[in-house]
C-alpha cells in the first residue's frame, strides 16, 4: 500500500476504537461517549486498537508503539502513515 488517504485512516481509527470499547465496556447497556483521543483508552483497548489497524492497513505497530509519543487519534494517523510509507520504500 503506497499511500493512505488521511481522512479514511483517521476515521477508521474513530471507528475501531467505539467499537472495541463496546465490545470491552463492563456495562454494555450504558451509553458510551465516542472516544476523543488516546486518553480515552485503556491499554488492552490501545492493543486491540493497533491490532486491529495492523490487520487493515498489512502495517506492524504493536512491534514499534513505544516509539510512538502523541495521544491524539491524529497523531496515531500520522504515526500509521509514517510506517506505510516506510514499509512501501522498502519494497
Amino acid at each position: 500500500m503506497a499511500a493512505i488517504d488521511r481522512n479514511e485512516l483517521l476515521s477508521q481509527i474513530r471507528v475501531q476504537a467505539y467499537t472495541i470499547l463496546m465490545f470491552t465496556t463492563t456495562e454494555p447497556q450504558m451509553d458510551l461517549p465516542e472516544p476523543k483521543s488516546m486518553k480515552d483508552l485503556d491499554s488492552f483497548s490501545i492493543v486491540q486498537l493497533l491490532l486491529a489497524l495492523e490487520d487493515i492497513y498489512d502495517v506492524m505497530l504493536l512491534e514499534e508503539i513505544t516509539s510512538f509519543r502523541g495521544e491524539t487519534f491524529e497523531d496515531l494517523a500520522t504515526f500509521i502513515t509514517e510506517r506505510v510509507s516506510a514499509g512501501a520504500a522498502e519494497v
